[in-house]
């Protein structure tokens, strides 16, 4: 586009018209008309639905750069997989129409894809609840949520990571690992080098086991994403993958947990599952497993000791007569 302006001043430079403050105007009127603009645009879906697949990621990027009102005027621009979005992407002000009354947050979970974000244990009882989630395929997503912070009074919060206290209502009473307590002992002492924690969850329904950051820990997304970049810029952390190490949290109505509750904790057998628990908890979380062999090794020991039926014989079949 072209700017026509009659202040600017007649010997032209780039550090003259750096300093120049009505540079400055402009930049910040040309802003608030592109601003307008998209905002008019959105009211009309399908336009909007091309604008998006063209230059969604450059206004994710700038909601990520920018500050105050500009920022704020981006993040509703932004559009998300969620929970309830199906094969659409939904924005901040839809999924807040939606919240439950007195709900405060807006939770969001990254992934490798979105089926793998939607299939998350993490996220099991809040789809059972029907509380919705933000599905975040891209590591440039979770950077945007976490640059915004907060949208019209709720805040963005990472499912994984967040005790979700106040989105389950449940008594703090409930807290302590109770019949537990020896098995999640037990596992961190297996599990050292890989958990900071093992407890029982209030998280699942289905799966035994489930992978969660603390508040200030990496998602796997990121994770994958941070040593990437290392890589990629030859940095000498180019083995980093996050700091900190993720929290093991038990399912204490699956029928692994409870057998591996009440079994014989110094037997090989033991350690095996709890080795498979932990793998297959990494997996679904979306981490990456540091020896892909022994996991391979394990499972093809539980497919040997599984029992396949016999064929059946097919039934004889009389021919019949045709007089």
């Amino acid at each position: 586009g072209i700017v026509d302006s009659e202040d600017l001043p007649l010997n032209v430079g780039r550090e003259i018209l750096q300093k120049s403050k009505m540079l400055g105007v402009i930049q910040r009127r040309l802003v608030r008309k592109s601003l307008d603009a998209f905002s008019d645009l959105q009211k009309n879906a399908t336009e909007y639905d091309e604008f998006w697949k063209n230059f969604g990621k450059y206004i994710k990027v700038g909601a990520v750069e920018e500050q105050g009102d500009v920022q704020k005027d981006l993040a509703k621009l932004c559009r998300f997989y969620s929970t309830k979005s199906g094969d659409e992407q939904t924005t901040f002000s839809e999924y807040i129409e939606r919240m439950p009354v007195n709900a405060t947050k807006i939770l969001y979970l990254s992934g490798d894809s979105r089926e793998q974000a939607l299939n998350s244990p993490v996220i099991q009882r809040l789809i059972k609840t029907d509380y919705e989630v933000l599905l975040l395929p891209e590591a440039l997503d979770e950077i945007v949520c976490q640059a915004i912070g907060e949208v019209d009074g709720k805040k963005l919060v990472d499912a994984s990571k967040d005790d979700l206290k106040d989105v389950f209502q449940d008594d703090d009473e409930d807290d302590d690992n109770g019949d537990f307590e020896e098995l999640c002992s037990w596992l961190k002492l297996q599990l050292e080098d890989r958990v900071s924690s093992v407890k029982l969850s209030k998280r699942l329904v289905d799966a035994p086991a489930a992978l969660t950051e603390g508040a200030f820990g990496m998602s796997p997304t990121m994770r994958k994403y941070m040593a990437a970049q290392a890589v990629a810029q030859e940095d000498e952390f180019a083995g980093f993958g996050g700091a900190g190490k993720p929290t093991l949290e038990l399912n204490a109505k699956s029928s692994i947990v409870v057998a591996l509750n009440n079994g014989d904790l110094t037997s090989d057998e033991a350690e095996d599952a709890a080795e498979l628990l932990f793998d297959v908890a990494a997996l679904t979380g979306g981490y990456e497993l540091s020896d892909a062999t022994a996991f391979a090794t394990k499972v093809t020991k539980l497919m040997g000791q599984t029992e396949i039926p016999p064929k059946k014989e097919a039934e004889p079949v009389e021919a019949e007569v045709v007089e």
